[in-house]
């Protein structure tokens, strides 16, 4: 079971009204089917992060599904697993997990070698999908949960370091490359707007250091309007 979220990105805590807490409809899923289960991969039903849900123990347990120690960003490590194994799954309407984002966190800091953590974070998942056996059923789903990665990924490189590291651009370019050589002819790939692809297109390009800095300049100055 997971419950609606109302995120706020300020420096105060300002909690939602009941007007907001109440919006949305309750939805059941019964995900025993690889179709359905497929469906929530790529509409990302369950999001990314595993706060706001309520997990049976014994799916945990049984599974194994724990994080990785000492890294950060472990919550991308952890949530492709729920989405395979999850068989029941029950989304409240009701918001009751109010996420504040410190924007003073160690998540938000510029400048600072622990947001390499997402680059080891990847590739210890894609050794957790070869020893679980989940790429038989969902390399194109998982293939895609990786390109959604490589988007914060290459977002975070850009936009929170003042001169943004080519070589951990490079070690994300390299990863993908090896992973989803074909990202194109991803079934799913259409689902994402004009400026993710635009990411991807740059990722997988042959740029240079001097040309990636320069497109990262450029795009500094239009984050505050972009979405990804």
């Amino acid at each position: 079971m997971y419950a609606g979220q109302f995120w706020i990105g300020s420096n105060s805590l300002t909690y939602f009204s009941k007007e907001e807490r109440d919006a949305g409809s309750e939805e059941h899923f019964v995900t025993t089917s690889r179709e359905v289960k497929k469906l929530l991969f790529r509409y990302r039903i369950l999001g990314e992060t595993v706060w706001g849900k309520l997990i049976r123990k014994n799916l945990i347990t049984g599974r194994k599904l724990f994080f990785p120690e000492g890294l950060f960003y472990e919550d991308v490590y952890w949530m492709p697993q729920l989405y395979v194994y999850a068989t029941d799954v029950f989304a409240m309407g009701e918001k009751l997990y109010h996420h504040y984002q410190n924007l003073n966190s160690v998540v938000f800091s510029r400048n600072t070698d622990h947001h390499l953590d997402c680059i080891t974070i990847q590739e210890m998942k894609w050794r957790n999908y070869i020893k679980r056996n989940f790429l038989k059923k969902y390399r194109k789903e998982l293939e895609y949960d990786s390109l959604h990665d490589a988007l914060g990924i290459t977002n975070m490189i850009i936009s929170r370091y003042d001169y943004p590291p080519f070589s951990f651009f490079e070690a994300e370019r390299r990863f993908m490359k090896e992973h989803v050589p074909d990202y194109k002819n991803n079934p799913y790939i259409a689902d994402l707007k004009e400026f993710p692809r635009f990411l991807l297109d740059l990722l997988y390009s042959d740029i240079d250091e001097t040309g990636f800095q320069q497109v990262a300049a450029k795009l500094k100055g239009s984050y505050d309007q972009i979405k990804l």
